[in-house]
């Protein structure tokens, strides 16, 4: 409602934001304002102006689609401009000691979410929505969303992979043949250190000089500029190699030396790639370098002044 002192023309410009859903509207005086502009646009009023008029504007919420940068599988939630997150619950225990389980997807074919994720009757911006474990059993949960700044002492998540039924067919099989291979690994394994866990990294002998413990993605790991080591179990009578777990998204160039009892066994430049992602790497024990022992000592030591990549798991196995 306008106040002034006499009549004035002048323009009164309006954001018509690009998330106000069907039903936007802007009238004068009651009377609705026709040929109304696209969304993220102005609509400009101009007229002269008197005391008492009034302006009224309509803003619908509507749930929409926010995909992030580099891939749009990958969106947020948003009803209007309030962003929306999942309760996942109270914060558990995992396997490598911290953080939630894995986050579940949304497999739909519908791409407007307000198609498939329903308002909880009775009770203001909350919503409920079926999810998909992040894993090949296909079992699905609900999961509640509400405005991510109300939620409290939670575990939640605003970040949501969202899958066409064929794509999902497809990830559920990848996902699958990747349990298949960590079966397989873990069948393997002679001796495994978790870098970043106080604990296990007692138990085999942690040292090193510059440097620290890191968290990425929920996974604990030890990064540095200059060295760490750990003492790793092997058997002497069987071929082995160790598998290193990196993630691919270090923001520093990572050169390094992986030494075995003080010898060389191979110099690394750290991989990048976009998205990011975590991967093992394998690297084959020369038989002279377990020949009559029982333990390893693994260290990673920086070169060129140069990071360590990020080291978040450690594994000797079998060939």
């Amino acid at each position: 409602k306008l106040s002034l002192h006499s009549p004035k023309k002048f323009t009164i410009a309006l954001r018509r934001p690009s998330w106000a859903g069907e039903g936007f509207s802007v009238s004068v005086n009651g009377k609705p304002v026709g040929n109304l502009k696209q969304p993220a646009t102005y609509i400009q009023l101009n007229r002269t102006w008197k005391n008492g008029d009034t302006i009224t504007l309509n803003l619908p919420k509507r749930l929409h689609l926010e995909p992030v940068a580099d891939n749009p599988g990958r969106a947020a939630i948003l009803l209007g401009p309030i962003v929306m997150a999942g309760d996942l619950g109270l914060p558990v225990e995992t396997e490598n000691g911290q953080g939630h389980p894995p986050i579940p997807v949304f497999v739909t074919s519908e791409m407007q979410p307000d198609r498939w994720i329903l308002p909880v009757p009775e009770v203001s911006n909350t919503f409920r929505v079926k999810a998909t474990n992040n894993n090949a059993d296909g079992k699905q949960r609900q999961i509640t969303l509400t405005p991510f700044y109300s939620l409290h002492n939670r575990t939640y998540e605003v970040y949501w992979d969202i899958y066409s039924p064929e794509d999902w067919h497809k990830r559920s099989a990848e996902i699958a043949e990747e349990q298949e291979r960590l079966r397989k690994l873990e069948t393997a394994t002679v001796s495994f250190v978790q870098p970043g866990l106080m604990q296990s990294e007692r138990d085999f002998h942690q040292q090193g000089d510059n440097t620290f413990p890191v968290n990425i993605m929920e996974r604990a790991g030890r990064g540095g500029r200059g060295w760490f080591s750990f003492d790793m179990p092997v058997i002497s009578s069987v071929s082995q190699s160790i598998v290193v777990t990196y993630f691919t998204g270090e923001r520093r160039k990572a050169t390094f030396d992986i030494l075995l009892d003080g010898v060389k066994l191979k110099s690394v430049e750290a991989e990048k790639s976009s998205p990011a992602r975590f991967v093992d790497i394998h690297y084959p024990i020369p038989k002279a370098s377990i020949s009559g022992k029982n333990k390893l000592t693994i260290r990673f030591e920086a070169t060129n002044g140069n990071d360590i990549a990020a080291v978040f798991g450690i594994r000797i196995i079998r060939e």
